[in-house]
């Protein structure tokens, strides 16, 4: 049986588009993922606290389904270091770094080419990121594909597929 654990390994070890559906499909699969999971509802009112061991606990509850979240790995990463504990730290920092690069690989964020999306909550990781303040969002049909259109302050625009999120 292949776990969650040995496509994460399998993805690193040859990142390209069909490791990552693989990985991607079993997080969809998981009976709690959330494609409309807002991690800063939860992550921020602990980390105002300084309540990092429950932060911590609270994320680790939200797993499979929020396994690859750029916003909930950093916020494991940041919770891990408070605590103390460097490796755990390490690890959830470079899963974050990974589950962003994901989204980056998956496309160059224009129409004809739009970045693949776990949840919603990615979109707006990847736009951080990238250091953008989105204005406005709207969904578009491009080419039968559901696209989420983010038009930002400095007058880009960034385009995510949303297709396999409904």
């Amino acid at each position: 049986m292949t776990t969650l654990r040995d496509l994460v390994r399998d993805y690193q070890a040859a990142p390209d588009p069909s490791s990552l559906s693989r990985l991607r499909s079993a997080v969809r699969a998981s009976p709690n993922f959330q494609r409309d999971l807002v991690p800063a509802k939860v992550v921020a009112p602990l980390l105002e606290a300084g309540a990092y061991p429950e932060l911590i606990e609270t994320l680790q509850r939200l797993m499979p389904g929020a396994f690859f979240s750029p916003a909930v790995h950093a916020a494991l990463a940041e919770a891990h270091r408070r605590t103390g504990d460097d490796n755990a730290a390490q690890r959830e920092a470079g899963l974050a770094q990974a589950a962003l690069q994901s989204i980056l690989s998956s496309g160059d964020g224009s129409a004809e080419s739009p970045w693949s999306v776990l949840r919603l909550s990615d979109e707006y990781d990847v736009l951080q990121a990238l250091g953008r303040q989105p204005t406005g969002q709207r969904l578009i049909d491009v080419g039968g594909r559901r696209v989420d259109r983010h038009d930002c302050t400095d007058g880009t625009s960034y385009h995510f597929d949303v297709t396999e999120l409904w």
